[in-house]
């Protein structure tokens, strides 16, 4: 298992929303014995924050894990994360202690991989991917970057989940299926065929994809 870590410095959650604090709850399962604080940036829209927060926090001197909420929109991650690269942070990725890893998997940057989850041999997940409670992935499969596979997910053998996709709870990829880039997969069921870029299956949202610019 590959990870881009150093535990040697104090951590920092941040990020525009309230899902900072579930993200600060599982970094303190993950590291009890590290330095850990919080920041909620405040926002005026999806993409005008207020970092004026951070000012304190060197960069030099710690490290960072933003999180996000994303819902539907799918590029609100990505925009807060290049924010925070440009000041000089480095991210983190958090793994909770009851997550099941393969040593041969590959997780990039600023993950977020909640309890229960099982990620086989063979898989390589990009950064800043965020696998909420028993999702489960299976060996040879390549998730990109800035996914979100939500809880109870499963996702099996060979399968390829590309960028900026969310998968709904209680869902299954199956085996040798690709989904594409900006996919809002927001209905509970078993995904059988492939799935174009930009594809949207939901009863709520005709169009819940909105990229930044």
């Amino acid at each position: 298992m590959i990870l881009s870590k150093s535990l040697t410095k104090p951590l920092l959650i941040v990020g525009p929303d309230n899902s900072v604090n579930n993200t600060f709850g599982l970094a303190k399962i993950s590291a009890p014995t590290r330095r850990l604080e919080k920041l909620i940036v405040p926002t005026k829209d999806y993409y005008g924050f207020d970092l004026s927060g951070l000012e304190k926090y060197s960069p030099d001197e710690w490290r960072i894990c933003s999180s996000t909420n994303e819902f539907y929109l799918n590029d609100v991650r990505r925009v807060f994360h290049e924010l925070m690269i440009k000041r000089g942070f480095i991210e983190e990725s958090i793994i909770s202690p009851n997550a099941y890893i393969h040593e041969s998997a590959i997780i990039g940057e600023g993950c977020i991989i909640h309890s229960g989850c099982s990620i086989d041999a063979d898989v390589n997940i990009g950064k800043k991917t965020l696998l909420r409670p028993n999702t489960c992935i299976g060996e040879h499969t390549a998730i990109g970057e800035f996914v979100t596979l939500e809880s109870n997910v499963s996702i099996r053998e060979h399968a390829h989940i590309d960028s900026h996709t969310l998968v709904s709870a209680n869902s299954s990829i199956a085996r040798m299926v690709k989904i594409g880039k900006y996919c809002y997969l927001n209905q509970q069921k078993q995904y059988t065929e492939s799935l174009q870029d930009y594809t949207s299956i939901s009863s709520i949202f005709s169009n819940p994809v909105r990229a930044y610019i």
